[in-house]
């Protein structure tokens, strides 16, 4: 029992050692990255189908003349977040060895191990992108606090980009979390503000979105922002205040805009605003820290 006791010491010894020296928190932070970066790949595909499950099982517990029984075994799969890994091209279970976030792909040539299928880039650049991103978040936190809260609000930016980008969908869940790690940077003092100060600005710029939005609807028959959108917002609002949310919101229409016309896509309907306010909030966050 002392044995374990010393074990647990000497180990929490060594994570705040390296937590408080920047290089090796860097160091850390990036490899540590990389194998978020392998969760969220889990999280981009399994938690839209997991709010399309629940959407499905209230619909047939209010509606269930709306819903046969062969359309409800359809949707209702009973997927999670735990679990094991899956190739995405046969279905079997993925083995540690071939798990290994980026080094795996690369060793592999980038296909399946198990039935030889190409495997998209998407994962392994998920990967890369959130070890870089942590990176960069760890690199410029001027303490351990600031880069912990750093790089669990750019965890839950990639995934909203993603998410938002396939799905047009912006889950509660993230939005929840953005407003955890808002508040744990104000408790932390990672910013100047206080409690009351950070719900004042989530409701008024709610508030405001949505008076854009309603105006809008009267003008263009058409909603400038998604609900997802506001949530989102109204929850960074807590930590970068209304004014650069408001900026944000609209630079990221205006890039949207840009890029649109550009690439000369034809507005048939929405666009997904979620990557455009990821970036930017996690480029404002970073300059905050």
């Amino acid at each position: 029992m002392n044995q374990l006791i010393n074990t647990i010491l000497d180990t929490r010894d060594v994570i705040f050692f390296v937590l408080n020296d920047h290089l090796y928190r860097t160091i850390s932070l990036t490899i540590i990255g990389s194998v978020v970066g392998s969760f969220l790949t889990v999280v981009v595909h399994r938690l839209p189908l997991m709010i399309k499950e629940r959407v499905v099982c209230d619909l047939a517990d209010f509606y269930p003349e709306l819903l046969v029984e062969r359309d409800f075994a359809e949707y209702i799969k009973g997927t999670n977040l735990g679990g094991f890994s899956v190739a995405p091209c046969c279905n079997t279970l993925i083995k540690a060895k071939h798990n290994v976030p980026i080094l795996s792909w690369i060793l592999l040539k980038g296909r399946c191990a198990y039935c030889g299928v190409k495997i998209s880039p998407r994962y392994v650049g998920l990967e890369l992108l959130t070890a870089v991103v942590f990176g960069i978040t760890s690199f410029v936190s001027p303490s351990k606090e600031a880069a912990l809260i750093g790089v669990g609000i750019s965890a839950v930016l990639i995934a909203i980009a993603f998410i938002d980008l396939e799905e047009w969908l912006i889950p509660d869940e993230l939005n929840l979390f953005a407003i955890g790690f808002s508040l744990l940077a104000i408790n932390y003092s990672i910013i100047d503000s206080s409690i009351a100060n950070a719900f004042c600005a989530a409701i008024t710029t709610y508030l405001g979105l949505s008076l854009i939005n309603i105006t809008c609807n009267k003008l263009i028959d058409k909603p400038a922002l998604g609900g997802g959108d506001i949530k989102l917002m109204a929850a960074m609002a807590m930590l970068l205040g209304v004014i650069n949310s408001l900026a944000i919101v609209a630079i990221s229409i205006l890039t949207m805009m840009f890029f649109t016309y550009f690439t000369q896509k034809k507005a048939e309907g929405y666009y997904p605003l979620g990557p455009y306010l990821a970036v930017l909030v996690w480029v404002k966050v970073v300059y905050m820290l």
